[in-house]
């Protein structure tokens, strides 16, 4: 017993050197054992931490004849720069918690290369400007992650974003909408199956299979008040099976409605259209008076409104119609609130 109380405390000693960065020199280690004890103590350390997965690693360096920690890169410095910079530009955190985020990352490498990565984030880590919502977003994403997996029924508050919203509604991803009463508040309560999450444009959306409708609704992450759990459970059909990936072909997942085909023409780069819009074609090049681009592409009614609007005289819509129309008005209408 005395031999293991001694052999445990001589390994927590050389531990706790190796963690505070101090290296362990061999010739100093056999001038208090033999040469069968120190190799048993650092092969008991290499041991634990190949069995904790963990990603620190004993070397030996043999021109000095010292034992130290190094750390094996998860990731490389470029990957790490690469994923703090996407994660601030996000601004979808807040401050305490992308703090963490970027902490975790920098420790993802040696001490010399983390000081590179520092240095390479720094000014977009200074000016950091989180959204508004001051929510725990990490928090969130766990528990709703957590009603994923389990296929947990959840009934919760929502209050739209316009305050100005007379009836709340679901939107289906068919482009079906039911509408719903709020209260004096403008709070409405809904229930659903959460489904997926997905990220666009500095917020985080939560999918959620609404059978009484039997369509899909879309929550931002932040926007949940008072959530419950419900007993009951929801069968998804097959042939509602919620695709983000086809989705995303069609939208930016930020605002939704029916899917239509628009064509339009436009002088924008055509790497810039066919970016925004994941499926898109190209339908002819220099097809007008201003050699324009004439593109064909399959949205979401909501979201490409969003998009079109936002482009001015860069694009021109060519068909549908109805949509071409609805666009005119809305322009006459911004530009009456000029006047």
């Amino acid at each position: 017993m005395k031999g293991d109380a001694n052999s445990s405390r001589r390994i927590a000693d050389m531990l706790t050197k190796l963690f505070m960065g101090e290296p362990l020199n061999r010739k100093s280690l056999l001038e208090s054992n033999s040469k069968s004890v120190v190799d048993r103590d650092i092969a008991d350390i290499k041991r634990v931490l190949e069995d904790n997965h963990s990603s620190i690693i004993l070397n030996f360096n043999r021109s000095k004849g010292e034992y130290c920690f190094n750390r094996s890169e998860a990731f490389a410095l470029e990957e790490v720069i690469f994923l703090a910079k996407v994660a601030l530009e996000s601004r979808s955190l807040r401050r305490d918690e992308m703090d963490i985020i970027i902490d975790k990352l920098l420790k993802q490498l040696p001490k010399e290369k983390a000081k590179i990565a520092n240095e390479s984030i720094r000014n977009d880590n200074t000016f950091y400007a989180p959204v508004t919502n001051n929510k725990h977003i990490l928090e969130r994403i766990k528990e709703f992650m957590g009603y994923i997996d389990d296929r947990q029924v959840i009934k919760f508050v929502h209050k739209p974003a316009s305050i100005n919203v007379v009836k709340s509604y679901i939107i289906t991803t068919k482009g079906g909408m039911t509408f719903v009463d709020p209260d004096k508040n403008g709070f409405v309560e809904y229930e659903g199956l959460p489904v997926a999450i997905y990220f666009s444009v500095f917020y985080f959306y939560v999918i959620l299979y609404v059978d009484q409708t039997q369509g899909h609704m879309v929550v931002r992450l932040d926007r949940f008040i008072d959530v419950k759990k419900v007993s009951r459970k929801i069968i998804v059909p097959h042939v509602e099976n919620f695709e983000e990936s086809a989705m995303r072909k069609h939208s930016f997942l930020l605002y939704h409605g029916k899917p239509m085909t628009i064509t339009f023409l436009s002088e924008i780069n055509p790497a810039t259209i066919l970016d925004r819009f994941p499926g898109s074609k190209i339908v002819e090049k220099n097809c007008d008076e201003n050699n324009w681009t004439k593109y064909e592409v399959v949205v979401f009614e909501s979201a490409a409104r969003m998009w079109f609007l936002s482009q001015g005289a860069w694009v021109k819509v060519l068909s549908p119609r109805s949509f071409k129309e609805s666009l005119r008005e809305e322009f006459k209408t911004a530009f009456e609130q000029y006047e």
